[in-house]
């Protein structure tokens, strides 16, 4: 980015206005929007073990006006990408221009929603009416949580010498739990709206640390801040599947297996098992208790399955 464009995005961002001095036309014009950004990385590919700052190029004081951050990699993950391209697939099938076939559908499916989905055109007018007719408030007690919030995540930002936090974020996280209650149509802010605003912010900040520091920070705010506003059968389907690719790429480093070619025989791969309890022993740890519950629910069974003499857990096979 240029030095015009940033001063340009910089007044946008902090002001809401763009300046204008050219041919003799002096004039300020409003530029009250959203911005929505995307970067690619130095070097085409993200390197974790950099900051946020060193893999984009880009200054703190651009990066700060942001209110998130979200870093977007392509992991290697047996289940996203087998979901992924089954998706693919199915969706070639269906979009046949001279055969197509409806009845095709995706083999691993996540869990089907609670509720519809809701109508494009009565989503828009939801959203318009929120913009311009609710406008809730926060209250003191809210207002000392975000405070204290602050205070902790600065002294830690200050120690990972990573992106900085700033005043701006406090702005950023009141923005963001007031759209959490517009979202409600509510004229008020709960706690509730403020703990996901800071899961928000945190999670965005984790993201732009290095590596090393990103695991550390996780250790130590993500069960006080995170884990309280998630849904804790998501958590413990995503440390499960964690488990397993940690188990998958420690085959992969022993074994070879992969290394020379491009295409891997299923039947070259070894089956891959969790004991249960280490399962339950990485959830506690993690401060995450209701573990039966969701190894009863259909979320553990769509993926995973377990042994007879309930001490081992698999991943399911996919049918043919």
């Amino acid at each position: 980015m240029n030095d015009a464009d940033r001063t340009s995005i910089h007044e946008a961002m902090e002001q809401q206005s763009i300046s204008i001095s050219k041919a003799g036309i002096v004039a300020s014009l409003s530029a009250k929007c959203s911005v929505v950004a995307a970067a690619n990385p130095v070097g085409g590919r993200y390197n974790p073990s950099l900051t946020f700052t060193d893999n984009v190029d880009l200054t703190d004081p651009i990066l700060s006006r942001f209110d998130a951050l979200c870093v977007i990699r392509d992991e290697i993950d047996i289940f996203q990408d087998e979901r992924l391209a089954d998706f693919v697939v199915c969706t070639h099938m269906q979009n046949h221009p001279r055969e197509p076939n409806d009845n095709v559908r995706p083999r691993n499916q996540e869990t089907e929603a609670l509720y519809e989905p809701i109508d494009q055109d009565l989503l828009r007018k939801y959203i318009l009416y929120a913009r311009t007719s609710v406008f809730p408030k926060i209250s003191d007690v809210d207002a000392d949580k975000l405070a204290n919030f602050y205070k902790e995540i600065r002294s830690a930002a200050s120690d990972s010498h990573g992106l900085p936090m700033t005043v701006r974020h406090i702005e950023s996280m009141i923005r963001m739990a007031e759209a959490s209650a517009k979202m409600e149509l509510r004229d008020y802010v709960t706690s509730k709206d403020i703990d996901h605003a800071i899961a928000t912010m945190l999670s965005s900040f984790i993201m732009t640390q290095k590596h090393a520091v990103a695991e550390r920070l996780r250790r130590r705010f993500e069960a006080k801040y995170i884990s309280s506003v998630t849904d804790h059968n998501e958590l413990l389907h995503f440390m499960l599947r964690k488990m397993f690719k940690q188990q998958m790429d420690l085959i992969l480093l022993t074994t070879g297996i992969g290394r020379d070619a491009a295409d891997v025989d299923d039947a070259d791969m070894p089956e891959i098992t969790i004991d249960k309890g280490a399962f339950i022993h990485e959830a506690q740890q993690a401060d995450l208790r209701n573990v039966r519950e969701y190894m009863e629910s259909a979320l553990f069974a769509e993926v995973f399955t377990l042994d007879e003499d309930g001490k081992t857990i698999r991943r399911k096979a996919v049918a043919a």
